[in-house]
């Protein structure tokens, strides 16, 4: 059913009638001194940001702008909305699992893959590629990093940053049984094109010399190349870990096999 909506005087938004009293209040208190015809118009209908160069349609426009790139905006979504978006202490529900532990984001995952064969989702990347020039910034920056690719969901383990609760369970099995361990720097290694990449191993273990990296079965499918490759070009043993092999005896059954 269509909604019955009413245009802003200030903002000149269609609003619907269920939400136009609050929306004229808060456009209102505002006072923002601008309207979406302010903005380029392109081609496609969307009107341009002066400022960052994104496009939006003419009901986003300004308020993007406002809460982006003014002072009065910054401050407002500052004392209006970090309550509402704040997520600190909460944990995700989804929190450390895939497709492969938990049926319902391996649906999610098939549902989302099937409305992009259906092209009812189009991926915003899609038919675009890095220039060259932009894949050797890109390459370059990352391998003179020793820092890790930073994930959605960080762990804060005693003041190490981790990237799964796999990550997490060996770390506190090694500080149970006292073992000594180090987030490690990363090795290099030269794919079949002798372009070199680095490899981060999770875990390094300095009384046995081995490197651990725990990872589930996709992982231990797709990366199997890159550790067989960080391991011979380093001259190092890297034990990859399953979720079975979480425990500190199943471990040091794994080191001593090595």
């Amino acid at each position: 059913m269509k909604r019955n909506k009413k245009k802003c005087p200030h903002c000149e938004q269609l609003i619907s009638l269920s939400n136009y009293k609050k929306h004229y209040n808060v456009c209102l208190k505002n006072d923002k001194k601008f309207k979406a015809t302010d903005f380029r118009k392109k081609e496609n209908e969307l009107y341009e940001c002066p400022v960052c160069q994104k496009e939006f349609t003419i009901h986003a426009i300004v308020n993007h702008y406002y809460r982006k790139h003014t002072e009065e905006g910054r401050k407002w979504m500052k004392e209006h909305c970090n309550n509402s978006f704040n997520t600190k202490g909460r944990k995700a529900w989804n929190s450390g699992l895939s497709k492969y532990d938990d049926i319902r984001l391996e649906n999610r995952g098939k549902k989302l893959s099937r409305k992009i064969k259906e092209g009812k989702i189009v991926p915003s990347f899609l038919g675009k590629k890095h220039s060259n020039k932009t894949k050797q910034i890109l390459a370059e920056k990352a391998l003179a990093s020793d820092h890790r690719r930073l994930r959605r969901n960080i762990i804060n383990y005693k003041g190490v940053l981790l990237d799964s609760v796999y990550e997490l369970q060996v770390a506190q099995e090694l500080d149970k049984y006292e073992i000594s361990w180090i987030r490690p720097k990363p090795l290099k290694y030269k794919d079949q094109q002798n372009v070199v990449h680095n490899y981060f191993p999770d875990f390094y273990l300095p009384k046995y010399d081995v490197y651990l990296d725990p990872k589930n079965q996709f992982l231990i499918e797709h990366d199997s190349e890159k550790v067989y490759l960080a391991e011979s070009f380093n001259n190092v043993q890297i034990i990859i870990l399953d979720k079975n092999h979480l425990v500190w005896d199943k471990i040091k059954k794994l080191i001593i096999k090595v």
